[in-house]
């Protein structure tokens, strides 16, 4: 479904198999594995606040879909077919919706008391996609901001008026992609539970 976000649009999509999906148990199993991994543990984004743990330092050790076998079970079929249908329904031009590949694809797992500064993706994707695998009650909002963002993240979201945010309250199982040109923050995560993504930015091949 397309949502209005200030002058852009995102594409916002619920997986409701994420309890039942064949392959679950190996998945959470994979998904515990990483981020007990010391250097894991002890890494956190350039543009988190108060904690948090992320495998984007080391994205090209642990890619999402090589390391929870996306292909070969049902949530990642369903998040491969969702990547190609975000990509059409937000207008990606000139390209094969079918076919691409990940610039870089990551996991970060979001702790009571922190959130993350506006940042903009910089990297050569067609857009970004990101998967709420956990997103328990008081979860931290994803935050568009409507601004240039001049200062390279470090802005906390709340630093930025109320009519230049727009809030995304998470769920579990919701697929968002949005343009990489936006900038994006989160929100201060309320719950002792915690709240895990899995970040992708995929370029597709261009059309024939």
């Amino acid at each position: 479904m397309i949502q209005q976000v200030f002058d852009t649009q995102i594409a916002v999509f619920q997986y409701d198999g994420l309890d039942t999906f064949k392959g679950k148990e190996q998945v959470k199993k994979k998904v515990d594995e990483v981020f007990n991994l010391f250097d894991i543990k002890n890494s956190t984004a350039t543009e988190a606040y108060n904690g948090g743990m992320t495998t984007v330092k080391s994205s090209k050790l642990f890619p999402v879909d090589k390391i929870l076998d996306l292909k070969n079970n049902d949530m990642g079929k369903w998040i491969f077919e969702h990547i190609s249908k975000g990509a059409q329904e937000l207008g990606v031009k000139n390209k094969n919706y079918k076919s691409f590949k990940f610039v870089r694809s990551w996991m970060n797992r979001t702790l009571k008391g922190s959130h993350g500064a506006a940042h903009k993706h910089e990297t050569m994707c067609d857009m970004v996609c990101i998967f709420y695998y956990e997103a328990p009650e008081n979860s931290s909002d994803l935050v568009f901001i409507n601004d240039d963002l001049t200062t390279k993240n470090t802005d906390r979201y709340d630093m930025f008026p109320e009519n230049k945010r727009y809030h995304l309250k998470p769920k579990p199982g919701m697929f968002v992609c949005h343009p990489p040109h936006i900038p994006h923050a989160i929100s201060t995560h309320n719950s002792d539970l915690p709240r895990t993504v899995f970040v992708f930015e995929p370029f597709f091949e261009f059309a024939d």
